[in-house]
């Protein structure tokens, strides 16, 4: 009889490559002069803050758009770069309508129209601020309690 010739087969075991430390992205760090630059009242201005001014100057209904390039023209606000601002701008405003109620500052007039619920035009004074929680919800604004209630 013939012997059986066998073959194996080399196996080929490849050594586990040693795991390199993952390497921290290098956080940005604020430094004293930066904050000591930004204050308070150098915060830049939203797109929904902006679309109010813009309105509230306006005499007309404006679309998103419109709104958009107004708001461009005049420095209030400008896109960081997104493709569709309008659309964003457009969402935020009923989205402010449908949770905020009546105190919103937007009104949708028609289809794509926003007006400013309480208008300011440029040649008018400024209207009087009004407490939006103490006419809500019955207070007074000199003692800050409810009205009915004793004053002891």
């Amino acid at each position: 009889m013939a012997a059986k010739k066998s073959t194996t087969k080399k196996s080929t075991t490849k050594k586990a490559a040693p795991k390199k430390a993952a390497a921290k992205p290098a956080g940005r760090k604020r430094t004293a002069v930066k904050k000591a630059a930004r204050k308070k009242g150098d915060k830049k201005m939203s797109a929904l803050d902006a679309a109010a001014k813009v309105l509230s100057e306006s005499k007309e209904p404006m679309r998103a758009k419109e709104m958009i390039e107004r708001m461009a023209a005049k420095g209030y606000w400008k896109s960081p770069g997104g493709q569709t601002p309008a659309a964003t701008l457009y969402a935020a405003m009923t989205r402010e309508i449908n949770t905020k109620g009546k105190i919103a500052r937007f009104k949708k007039v028609d289809r794509g129209l926003f007006a400013a619920k309480y208008p300011r035009f440029p040649d008018a004074p400024p209207a009087p601020r009004r407490g939006v929680f103490s006419c809500r919800m019955g207070l007074r604004s000199s003692s800050r309690r409810p009205v009915g209630m004793g004053t002891s």
